[in-house]
């Protein structure tokens, strides 16, 4: 949609990058300023910093924090488990400090965070490009529109159900980008952007460990919680989300583990209900009988 600039605030004597953006239509100037105005809102370590938004000789610009660092995707194969797991953490609270602003951003990718590496060795990681992003009490695009990126999509975006919209959506961004990240894969397969649309919502998610045998199983049931298509059991928020990824990387036991055996456990009641209620009420009359 545009070019980006490195440039340099003479001012306050910093490096900054400039946006240009090639807006060809009065929507898209829209979507452009809901960008700006989102990602300026959200002052967090972990969100790349809006400076000023504006114009010059018709062409409209927004101007950011210069980040020196790679997209996730470029940055992801020279990582091991433990960086990305504090990659997607980091990410994760930044989005979080996004939906207390009241925005969702609707197009967690790879490509969306910043991987940039201080003069320490440590990584620091940066959500991008709330160019999709949406607040909550206001809604900018057509009903029933589908926009985002498709690999990463759940499956009510999918859907375009617009209403049903909210931080559980980029939860489950975060999860399919850290599913990729780690195994190389998408979470929902497919040679087009359709066939994947139309899969997202039928089609089971492979678990990651078919692809990465030596994954650890928290880290896969923490990511396959986020991959939920049920909304509801997904993790509430992506503090949530962050506070798991902690405890994994603390060692310590994971809660997406601890709700997945639940689950299980329901589940395999529920399917053997039947067979105990008969194999119950078999023994009360026999019971009934002897006496």
């Amino acid at each position: 949609m545009g070019m980006v600039f490195l440039a340099r605030d003479r001012r306050l004597g910093r490096e900054v990058a400039i946006k240009f953006v090639r807006i060809e239509e009065e929507r898209h100037l829209q979507r452009f300023m809901v960008e700006a105005r989102a990602q300026a809102r959200v002052d967090h370590e972990h969100v790349c910093k809006v400076f000023e938004v504006g114009e010059v000789e018709g062409r409209v610009f927004i101007t950011m924090q210069r980040i020196a660092g790679t997209p996730l995707d470029v940055a992801a194969p020279r990582l091991s488990l433990e960086q990305l797991a504090i990659i997607l953490r980091d990410a994760a609270r930044g989005v979080h400090e996004a939906h207390r602003a009241g925005i969702i951003h609707r197009d967690l990718k790879p490509s969306n965070i910043m991987v940039e590496r201080s003069e320490d060795g440590a990584l620091r990681a940066f959500v991008m490009d709330f160019g999709l992003a949406r607040e909550w009490d206001q809604d900018v695009t057509e009903t029933g529109s589908v926009l985002g990126t498709p690999a990463y999509m759940s499956p009510e975006q999918a859907r375009g159900e617009l209403g049903l919209l909210d931080r559980r959506t980029d939860v489950y961004g975060l999860g399919a980008t850290l599913y990729h990240a780690a195994t190389g894969r998408h979470p929902i397969p497919g040679s087009n952007a359709l066939e994947i649309l139309s899969a997202i919502s039928s089609t089971e998610v492979e678990p990651m460990r078919t692809r990465r045998p030596h994954l650890p199983v928290d880290l896969e049931a923490l990511v396959l919680k986020c991959l939920e298509k049920d909304r509801a059991r997904r993790y509430d928020s992506a503090k949530a989300l962050a506070d798991d990824l902690d405890r994994f990387l603390a060692g310590e036991p994971v809660a997406a583990r601890r709700a997945g055996l639940i689950y299980r456990t329901h589940r395999r009641f529920m399917r053997h209900k039947a067979l105990a209620v008969t194999g119950t009420v078999a023994v009360v009359l026999v019971l009934l009988i002897a006496c």
